[in-house]
């Protein structure tokens, strides 16, 4: 079984996937076509408990209120399989059931 690390690089809205086995960067995966502002950059990351999905959090941090949604990446194939919206501001806690039914978050700011 390959273990993986998994990087939010919010400066050119992809995500790097580690091998560590190897310490190398064995595949990157854009999650954000636009890193911006008001795009939104991908800030944070949390893994299914089975290690088959990856939740990238994506913040447009500039607009009023800030716009949240998360990716989800198939971690076989290192692609994004759907963008689910957030009604959370800036989670920045993730966390997924054993079940892997349902994915948690916490958020840093109250919403409205």
């Amino acid at each position: 079984m390959t273990r993986k690390v998994y990087v939010a690089n919010n400066a050119d809205g992809t995500v790097s996937v580690i091998d560590t086995a190897t310490d190398k960067v064995s595949a990157t995966i854009p999650v954000s076509a636009e890193c911006s502002a008001l795009a939104g950059c991908p800030f944070g990351v949390g893994v299914s408990p089975d290690g088959s999905r990856l939740y990238v959090r994506i913040d447009a941090y500039s607009t009023t209120p800030p716009i949240t949604h998360v990716a989800v990446i198939n971690t076989e194939a290192n692609t994004v399989i759907t963008t689910i919206p957030s009604t959370l501001q800036s989670p920045t806690a993730w966390g997924s059931a054993q079940t892997a039914k349902r994915f948690i978050s916490r958020t840093s700011k109250p919403t409205m």
